[in-house]
């Protein structure tokens, strides 16, 4: 496993992979979770009203609600009793 500078991954980020980043942490602390996962992540970007990632499923014949549904089924399945400040997962 490599060691990551989260430092320096955060700053590579353009505003809105940032921006996508940070409301996923926001959903994280608001459902309890001690991580912030790929789903939380996808959600954002699903979520987003003027996003190009569910025009990019939808071409690939993807549903993105469904798509949606899915990580939320996901996502309630995480444990619900982290207190502190969520980290960022080794899957991100």
């Amino acid at each position: 496993m490599s060691i990551i500078d989260i430092k320096e991954l955060l700053g590579r980020l353009d505003s809105r992979c940032l921006g996508f980043l940070e409301k996923a942490s926001q959903f994280c602390v608001q459902q309890r979770h001690a991580e912030v996962t790929p789903e939380h992540y996808l959600l954002q970007m699903l979520n987003d009203s003027n996003n190009q990632f569910n025009q990019l499923l939808e071409s690939a014949g993807i549903d993105p609600v469904s798509w949606i549904r899915l990580l939320l089924l996901r996502v309630d399945r995480l444990k619900k009793n982290h207190t502190g400040n969520p980290v960022f997962s080794q899957d991100l």
